[in-house]
C-alpha cells in the first residue's frame, strides 16, 4: 500500500490511498506528507484492525471490547454505516451492567448515536429499578413485612398446618 495507518503502540498497516479515498475520505484527509495516518490515541490495536477490516471489506466485526472505540472512530471519520452497525451490535448483544449502560449512554450522546443513547437509557433505568427492588425486598425481608412470611408468623391461631 501507499499509505500507512499507525496506532499509538506503533502497530502499522499498509493500505491503499484509492481505497481510503473511496471508503473513508475523512480518514485519508488526516494523512501527512509521508502518507502516514496516525489514528486517535483512544483506539486500541484491536479496534484499529477492526476499523481497517471494515474499510477494506465493508463488513464490520464488532466486539464488546471495541464497540465504543469503533463508534468514536466512525463518528470521527464520518463512517455512518459503521456507526449504525456498532449501535446494532450493542443493542442486539446487550450491555453487561449499569457501568456499560452509563458508558454507552455517554458515547451515544457524545457521538450522536440516538438509538444507542435511547437503548442505554432503558438499560440504565431497568438496572436502577432492579437495584431499588432488591433494596426494597431486603428491607421487607428484614422486617418480616413480606405477606408470605407475615401469615406464617402472625399468631398461629388462624392457619391450619395441612400435614
Amino acid at each position: 500500500g501507499d499509505v500507512r495507518v499507525v496506532v499509538r503502540d506503533g502497530a502499522a498497516w499498509p493500505t491503499h490511498r484509492w481505497l481510503l479515498a473511496l471508503r473513508a475520505p475523512a480518514l485519508l484527509a488526516t494523512a501527512d506528507a509521508d502518507g502516514t495516518i496516525a489514528l486517535s490515541d483512544s483506539l486500541s490495536r484491536a479496534a484499529a484492525a477492526q476499523l481497517l477490516r471494515y474499510i477494506a471489506c465493508g463488513r464490520p466485526h464488532v466486539t464488546r471490547g471495541t464497540a465504543l472505540q469503533l463508534l468514536a472512530a466512525a463518528d470521527t471519520y464520518a463512517l455512518h454505516a459503521l456507526k449504525r452497525a456498532v449501535t446494532q451490535h450493542v443493542v442486539s448483544t446487550g450491555l453487561a451492567d449499569a457501568d456499560d449502560a452509563a458508558a454507552a449512554l455517554r458515547a451515544g450522546a457524545w457521538y450522536d448515536a440516538p438509538r444507542l443513547q435511547s437503548y442505554a437509557e432503558c438499560v440504565a433505568r431497568a438496572a436502577e429499578v432492579r437495584r431499588r427492588g432488591h433494596a426494597h425486598t431486603e428491607v421487607a425481608d428484614a422486617g418480616g413485612g413480606r405477606e408470605e412470611k407475615s401469615g406464617e408468623g402472625a399468631g398461629g391461631s388462624g392457619g391450619g398446618g395441612g400435614g
